[in-house]
């Protein structure tokens, strides 16, 4: 019977403290930012993988930049394009269940789409607008 599949009972009395506060400070070093946040936030949380998701999107939305930054052949660039779209695309197909989660999506939109004082839009380009940099504030 492996950690997943033991119960909570019996999982406490084979963790102790101190491993458990050991495991945390391996598993930030070892996973990062990610795993920073599913130790802060814990596996109960509902936008979990949507949260990983968001991580994901923000490092491949920042190696595409560098890669139009460098200039690099039009293959090159649409391949790392492709990656953030499809995260993209994974994100926008989980349905949020928290703020945090909403978060998530406002700054993938953000990145697409940026924000900008739009006083002379439509007031509906001015809802999306504050709505976006309220989340992301």
């Amino acid at each position: 019977m492996n950690d997943r599949t033991m119960s909570s009972k019996s999982a406490g009395a084979r963790l102790s403290r101190r491993k458990i506060l050991s495991g945390l400070g391996s598993a930030a070093i070892a996973g990062g930012a990610v795993a920073a946040t599913n130790n802060a936030l814990g596996a109960e949380n509902p936008d979990l993988e949507l949260l990983r998701l968001g991580e994901e999107f923000a490092q491949a939305y920042a190696a595409e930049r560098a890669l139009e930054e460098r200039e690099v052949p039009w293959p090159i660039f649409k391949e790392g394009m492709g990656r953030t779209d499809a995260i993209a695309r994974r994100i926008a197909a989980i349905p949020t269940k928290t703020l945090e989660g909403m978060r998530v999506k406002a700054r993938a939109i953000e990145s697409y789409c940026g924000v900008w004082e739009a006083p002379g839009a439509k007031p509906e380009v001015q809802l999306y607008d504050s709505l976006v940099r309220d989340l992301i504030a």
